[in-house]
């Protein structure tokens, strides 16, 4: 069997550049904030280091959108907002609006008893 006839091209997977460009433009339109690519880099890595258990004061785990994303609420290096985490790629993938209606879809962990 061949395979099937499809009218939409196969999906490109993005790169660090196109992430860092869309991550930067919601900054930008959300926060206000006009981040580095150095900086976005620094930011990445510090979440895929620490985890869950990050330094105090500087992230904090939200929850997760899906299997492979997770959000956090990120406070470091001057920058101040909720950011969505690729797990797969290790990169920030985007920033929420700062407001209860983005974080509806969100599962949170649950509290040990």
């Amino acid at each position: 069997m061949g395979k099937a006839f499809s009218y939409y091209p196969p999906k490109k997977a993005k790169g660090i550049y196109e992430l860092y460009t869309h991550t930067k433009r919601r900054l930008l339109e959300r926060y206000n904030i006009d981040i580095t690519e150095q900086d976005y880099k620094k930011i990445s890595k510090t979440i895929r280091r620490y985890g869950k258990h990050p330094p105090e004061g500087t992230l904090s785990y939200i929850g997760r959108s899906s299997h492979n994303r997770t959000v956090w609420d990120i406070d470091i290096y001057g920058y101040k907002f909720i950011g969505v985490y690729d797990k797969k790629r290790h990169l920030l993938v985007t920033a929420l609006p700062n407001s209860k209606e983005s974080l509806l879809g969100i599962t949170t962990p649950k509290e040990k008893k």
